[in-house]
C-alpha cells in the first residue's frame, strides 16, 4: 500500500506496505517480521516513524522487529524518548547497522535483543554533544555522561559485554579491557566495526557487540528465521516524510508563517490576511473520502452567498466526515480553539491546522473549510484573521495604526 500526502508546505505520511519475503515461497510463510527505518540525523520525525511502526507491529502480531540503522546521531532528548519507546515494546527486536549507528545510534541499538552488521558496519562514538553538534560543557558533560552509562549498563544487563561496550563507546576517559586484552585506551572513544564487534572473548567464548553479519536484510531474516518462511512488512517513508525530517530544522513535521505589516503612513491601513493548506485526500491508496474527518469547535458557521454577503450556515457537529457536503466552503467562527484537526480513520498522525498562537482566538478568527466537490481529490483548510471579504462584511477587519506594526501566525504541522 502506498501512501500520497501533498500540503504546500509539506507534510508526512508513513505507510506500511507488506511485500514478499525475496523470492516465491513454496509453502505459507509462518513468521511476520516489521523492518523500521532509523536513517540520517535523528530527530523528533525518526521518534514519530518508530512510535508508528512499533504501534504496527503490536497490532499485526509481529513475531520481529527489526530496525534498519543508518545514522550518524542525533539529539539525545529524543534518543532517550526513543530508547523508552523500545523498552516498552514487548517483542523481539534486532538492530541491523546498515553501514553506521553512531553516537545516538549506538545507544539505540544497545535496546535491542541482538545487534547485527552489514560486512561495512560501524558502530560508536557516542559521547554527548549538544544539539549544533558542540561539545557539551564540562560539570554537564560529566553528568549527562554518567547518568548514560548506567542507563546502558541496566539495558544491556544479560547481554555479553554490550553493557562494557557501549559506556566504552560514551567515555573517553575510561579504559576497556576484556577477558585481559586492552579493547580501548583512555583518552578516546570506541568505535567497532563489524569484524570487530564479532571478535569473540573470554571462556566460553562470546562476541563482543554482535550476533552476526549479513550482506543485506534478506540474509539476516534468511539466517534467523529460515529461508522465505516470513513476510516482510516494512516501513516505507514518503517524499512528504523526507520533506518533514527537512522541515524539523524549522519545527517537527510542520511549519509555521508568519505575517507582518509595517505601517509607515499617515493613515490607518485595513487588513485582514490568511492562508490556505492544501492536502490530497484520501493521503492513503484504498481508502476514501469518507475514512476522513475534520475536528473544528466553532459556535458559529457562515456561508457566502453569490453577492458575496454573509449569510448563516448549516448545522455541524464537532468533527464532521469530509464526505458531507455541508462542509464545502463554509465558514467556521467564534471559535472554542484555535485548532483545526484533521483525522483518518484507525491511523495516527492528525494533520493540525492553527490559526494565531492564542488557544481561544479573537471571536472573528475563522477556518475555512472548501474543496471543489465532495469527489475532489484534494481539500483544504485556511485560516484566517476574519471571514471573507471582511471590508464589505464588516467581520474581521483590523486596523493598522500610522507607525505600528501588526502580525498574524498560522502553523500546519502533524500531531
Amino acid at each position: 500500500m502506498k501512501s500520497w500526502l501533498f500540503v504546500i508546505v509539506g507534510i508526512a505520511a508513513l505507510v506500511l506496505t507488506k511485500t514478499p519475503s525475496h523470492a516465491a515461497v513454496q509453502s505459507e510463510p509462518t513468521k511476520h517480521v516489521v523492518v523500521i527505518p532509523i536513517h540520517d540525523e535523528i530527530s523528533k520525525p525518526t521518534l514519530f516513524i518508530l512510535r508508528r511502526g512499533l504501534k504496527e507491529a503490536i497490532e499485526k502480531h509481529a513475531d520481529l522487529v527489526v530496525l534498519d540503522l543508518k545514522t550518524p546521531g542525533g539529539e539525545i532528548d529524543v534518543t532517550l524518548d526513543m530508547i523508552e519507546a523500545l523498552e516498552k515494546y514487548p517483542g523481539k527486536t534486532v538492530a541491523y547497522v546498515n553501514d553506521e549507528a553512531m553516537s545516538a545510534g549506538a545507544f539505540i541499538s544497545a535496546v535491542t535483543q541482538e545487534i547485527w552488521f552489514s560486512p561495512k558496519g560501524v558502530i560508536g562514538a557516542a559521547a554527548p554533544v549538544s544539539s549544533t553538534g558542540q561539545d557539551v560543557e564540562s560539570t554537564m558533560k560529566q553528568k549527562l555522561v554518567s547518568y548514560l552509562k548506567a542507563r546502558m549498563r541496566s539495558i544491556s544487563e544479560g547481554k555479553g559485554y554490550r553493557g562494557e561496550v557501549v559506556s566504552a563507546m560514551i567515555d573517553a576517559e575510561s579504559e576497556l579491557k576484556i577477558a585481559g586484552h586492552l579493547i580501548k585506551q583512555k583518552g578516546e572513544l570506541l568505535s567497532l566495526t563489524a569484524s570487530e564487534a564479532m571478535k569473540t572473548y573470554g571462556e566460553p567464548a562470546v562476541p563482543l557487540l554482535g550476533a552476526g553479519i549479513s550482506e543485506d536484510l534478506t540474509q539476516l531474516l534468511n539466517q534467523k528465521l529460515g529461508d522465505h518462511s516470513y513476510t516482510v512488512n516494512r516501513l516505507e517513508i514518503t517524499w512528504s516524510e523526507k520533506l518533514a525530517v527537512t522541515l524539523n530544522r524549522f519545527e517537527p513535521l510542520g511549519l509555521s508563517c508568519e505575517y507582518k505589516v509595517v505601517n509607515t503612513g499617515k493613515v490607518a491601513l485595513p487588513w485582514c490576511p490568511g492562508h490556505h493548506f492544501y492536502f490530497t485526500i484520501p493521503w492513503t491508496e484504498d481508502t476514501k473520502r469518507s475514512d476522513y474527518s475534520v475536528r473544528i469547535q466553532a459556535d458559529k458557521t457562515l456561508k457566502q452567498n453569490a453577492q458575496g454577503l454573509l449569510t448563516e450556515g448549516p448545522l455541524l457537529k464537532e468533527t464532521e466526515n469530509l464526505a458531507e457536503p455541508a462542509i464545502i466552503d463554509t465558514f467556521h467562527t467564534r471559535l472554542r480553539s484555535n485548532e483545526a484537526v484533521v483525522s483518518q480513520k484507525g491511523n495516527g498522525g492528525d494533520i493540525v491546522v492553527k490559526v494565531g498562537t492564542n488557544k481561544v482566538p479573537d471571536p472573528s478568527a475563522t477556518f475555512v473549510t472548501w474543496s471543489l466537490s465532495p469527489e475532489s481529490p484534494f481539500f483544504c483548510v485556511e485560516p484566517w484573521m476574519g471571514p471573507a471579504n471582511a471590508p464589505e462584511n464588516k467581520v474581521g477587519l483590523q486596523w493598522v495604526e500610522p507607525r505600528a506594526t501588526a502580525t498574524f501566525n498560522v502553523s500546519v504541522h502533524v500531531k
